[in-house]
C-alpha cells in the first residue's frame, strides 16, 4: 500500500494542526456555505425581476443572440477554469503553512500567464469571428450587432479572467463569505444598469455595456481586498518562478480537461438547438433553462468552500500505485466505449419504441446496423475492462476523517436544500413561467420540467467533486465527465432530431443523470459510505420537501387564474405554502433534535438581528 500525503506535509505535522483545528473549519465550511448561497438566493431574485424586463425592450431573437454571446465566453473561460482551481488549493495549502513566499510565487506567475493568454485568445477570436457567425447561423442583418456583442462581452470577460487570481486568492485564504459580496454587489450593480440603460433605449447593447462595468469594477474590489486580507503579498515581476507555472499546470492541466467537458456540457444542446431549429429556439431554451440553472446557483455557492477547506483539513489515499498512463488510457477508453454502446442502443430502442411512425424501411435497416455495432462496442468494453480487472478491482480509499464528514454532511445539507428548491421548480413550471414572462411561453415550461430533473441530479454530485478537487484526485471527476460527454454527443442531436426542443432537454437529462448517479458510486466507495448509510444520512430530510411539493402539485390544480398577475400571486403563496410544509415535516422527525437545536439557534440570531431590544429583553427574562 502507498500513502500520498494530500497537503505535501508529514503525518506529524498534519496531525498537529487537525488537533488545533478540529472544529474550527467545519463552522469556516458551514459560515461560508450559508452567505454563498443567501448571496446566491439574491442573485437569483435579481435575475428573475431582470429577465422580463428585457424581454419588453428587446426581441426573443436578440435575447437568444445574446445568450449565445455566453457560449462564446464559456468557451474562451476555459483557459483559467483550472489555473483558478490550482491558485484556490495551493493558497489554502501555503496558507496553513504560512508560506507567504510561496503564495506571491503561485499568484504573480498565475497573472503574467493568463493576461498573455487572454491577449492571444482575444486575437483568436477575432480572427474567426466570421466562422463563428456561420456556425450559429446568424442572419446578415443581425451579423453586425452580433460582431459587436460577442466581442466586447469576451473582452470584458478576458479582463476578468486575467485578473481573476485576486479572487481565488481569497478563496483559497477561505475569505467566500467576502467574495460572494463583492460578486453579489458587482451583479446588483449591473442589474440596476439594465434597468437604466434599457430605459434610456440603448436595446440589447445596454446589456453589453452594464456587462462591462461589473466586471471592470468587480476586478478592482477584488483586487483591492486581497491586498487588506493578506499583508506582505505584492504584485511584482521579481516573483515570476517556473517552479510556480509547471505546478500551476500539472493540478490545471487536470481540472482544465474538466473544465472543457463541463462547458461543452452546459452549451452543447443550445447549440443543437440552434443550429438545428433556430435563435428563436435558442430564446425559448434559455428561458426554460434560467429557474433550474438559478436554482443551481444558490447551492453551488456551499461547493466553493469544500474544496480549500479539504485541502488544509489533510487525510491521504490508501489503494494500489498509480497506474501508468498507458493503463490510465485503457481505462477511459473502456469506459468511454461502454458509453458509447449503452448510449447507441438505448437511443435506438427509445426511436423504435416512442416514434415506431417515423421509422422507415432505411431507418430501420440503419438501426439494425448500428444495433450490431453498438454490441460490437459494447464487447469491446467489456474486454477492456476485464483486462484492467487487477486496477479496477482494488478500490482506493480516503482516510481523514475530518474530511470524509464534510463529505456527508456537505451532502445531507446541500441535497436538502437542493431539494426545497427543485421539487417546487418541477411541480410549478408552467404558473411560473407564466407569472415570470407571460403568455406565450408554454413550450419553456414544458422544457423547465425535463431540465429541472438534470440539473437536480447533477447536484448531487457537486460536494464530491470539489473534495476529490482537494484532495488532488481529479481523476474520478474525469470518468463521470467522459461519460456524461459521450452519452450527451449521442443522445442530445439525436433526440433534437426526432423531437425538436424537447428532444434536446431530454438528451440532456438523461446522459447527466446516469454520469451523475455513476460518480456518486465510486465517491461514496471511496469514503467507506454504503448504499444504505448515503440514503439514510443524505437523502432521507430530502423526503420533506418532496412529500410537500406533491401536495402543492395536487393544490395548484384548484388554484386556476385568468392574468399573468394573479399567477404571480398564486405562485408566491404557494412558494410559501411550500416552505411551510417542508419546515414543519423536518420539524416532525426528518431533522435529528441536534440539527433542530442548530436551526433555532440561528432563527433566534436572526431575530434577534432584526429585533434586538426584544430579543435582549427575552435573554434577561
Amino acid at each position: 500500500m502507498v500513502k500520498e500525503r494530500v497537503t505535501g506535509q508529514n503525518t506529524e505535522a498534519t496531525g498537529t494542526v487537525q488537533a488545533g483545528q478540529e472544529t474550527a473549519p467545519g463552522k469556516r465550511v458551514a459560515l461560508n456555505s450559508l452567505s454563498g448561497m443567501a448571496a446566491n438566493g439574491l442573485y437569483l431574485a435579481s435575475r428573475l425581476v431582470i429577465t422580463p424586463y428585457i424581454l419588453v425592450y428587446i426581441s426573443l431573437e436578440q435575447y437568444g443572440l445574446w445568450s449565445l454571446c455566453f457560449v462564446v465566453i464559456s468557451y474562451a473561460g476555459l483557459s483559467g477554469f483550472g489555473i483558478n482551481n490550482a491558485y484556490i488549493k495551493y493558497v489554502a495549502e501555503y496558507r496553513a503553512q504560512d508560506d507567504l513566499q510561496s503564495i506571491n510565487r503561485l499568484i504573480n506567475t498565475g497573472i503574467a500567464t493568463m493576461v498573455l493568454f487572454s491577449v492571444i485568445i482575444f486575437a483568436g477570436l477575432c480572427f474567426s469571428l466570421p466562422l463563428i457567425l456561420s456556425w450559429f447561423s446568424v442572419e446578415a442583418e443581425l451579423a453586425e450587432l452580433s460582431s459587436w456583442l460577442i466581442i466586447g462581452s469576451t473582452a470584458a470577460f478576458l479582463i476578468d479572467l486575467s485578473l481573476g487570481a485576486f479572487k481565488s486568492l481569497l478563496e483559497g485564504l477561505q475569505e467566500i463569505a467576502l467574495v460572494r459580496l463583492i460578486w453579489l454587489g458587482s451583479c446588483l450593480l449591473e442589474v440596476g444598469l439594465i434597468f437604466l440603460f434599457l430605459y434610456l433605449g440603448m436595446g440589447v447593447q445596454g446589456l453589453l455595456y452594464a456587462l462591462i462595468v461589473r466586471y471592470v469594477l468587480g476586478v478592482a474590489a477584488f483586487c483591492f481586498c486581497a491586498h487588506r486580507r493578506l499583508r506582505g503579498f505584492r504584485l511584482s515581476l521579481a516573483h515570476l518562478d517556473r517552479s510556480a507555472l509547471t505546478q500551476l499546470f500539472q493540478y490545471g492541466g487536470k481540472v482544465q480537461t474538466l473544465g472543457f467537458i463541463g462547458i461543452f456540457m452546459t452549451t452543447f444542446d443550445r447549440v443543437m438547438a440552434t443550429t438545428m431549429i433556430g435563435l428563436e429556439a435558442t430564446g425559448l431554451f434559455e428561458v426554460a433553462r434560467k429557474f433550474p440553472v438559478m436554482g443551481a446557483s444558490v447551492s453551488s455557492a456551499a461547493y466553493d468552500s469544500f474544496l480549500p477547506a479539504a485541502s488544509s483539513m489533510g487525510g491521504f489515499w490508501t489503494g494500489p500505485d498509480t497506474p501508468p498512463p498507458g493503463e490510465k488510457v485503457k481505462k477511459y477508453l473502456a469506459l468511454c466505449t461502454s458509453a458509447t454502446a449503452l448510449g447507441v442502443l438505448f437511443l435506438i430502442v427509445l426511436v423504435i419504441v416512442l416514434t415506431p411512425d417515423k421509422m422507415t424501411t432505411v431507418m430501420a435497416k440503419r438501426a439494425g446496423i448500428a444495433a450490431v455495432a453498438a454490441a460490437l462496442l459494447f464487447s469491446a468494453g467489456i474486454g477492456l475492462t476485464l483486462y484492467l480487472k487487477r486496477l479496477m478491482a482494488v478500490t482506493e480509499r480516503f482516510h481523514g476523517e475530518h474530511v470524509a464528514e464534510l463529505y456527508l454532511r456537505g451532502s445531507r445539507y446541500t441535497n436538502l436544500v437542493n431539494s426545497v428548491i427543485f421539487s417546487f421548480l418541477l411541480v410549478a413550471a408552467q404558473p411560473l413561467i407564466r407569472a415570470w414572462v407571460g403568455d406565450g411561453f408554454e413550450a419553456s415550461a414544458q422544457l423547465m420540467v425535463i431540465l429541472t430533473v438534470s440539473v437536480w441530479v447533477n447536484q448531487l454530485t457537486g460536494p464530491g467533486t470539489a473534495i476529490v478537487r482537494g484532495t488532488n484526485r481529479v481523476g474520478r471527476e474525469l470518468e463521470y465527465a467522459l461519460v456524461n460527454l459521450v452519452l450527451a454527443v449521442l443522445w442530445i442531436p439525436g433526440m433534437t432530431m426526432f423531437w425538436g426542443l424537447p428532444g434536446a432537454a431530454l438528451g440532456t437529462a438523461l446522459s447527466t443523470a446516469v454520469a451523475s448517479i455513476y460518480f456518486v458510486i465510486r465517491t461514496n466507495r471511496a469514503f467507506d459510505v454504503s448504499l444504505s448509510s448515503y440514503f439514510s444520512g443524505s437523502m432521507l430530510p430530502s423526503l420533506a420537501p418532496l412529500l410537500s411539493a406533491a401536495a402543492v402539485w395536487g393544490l395548484l390544480d384548484f388554484a386556476r387564474t385568468t392574468d399573468r398577475w394573479s399567477t404571480v400571486l398564486v405562485v408566491a403563496a404557494f412558494g410559501v405554502l411550500h416552505l411551510f410544509l417542508t419546515a414543519l415535516l423536518l420539524r416532525c422527525g426528518f431533522l435529528t433534535r441536534e440539527e433542530w437545536g442548530l436551526v433555532k439557534v440561528t432563527l433566534n440570531k436572526m431575530r434577534g438581528k432584526i429585533n434586538p431590544v426584544s430579543s435582549s429583553t427575552e435573554k434577561h427574562g
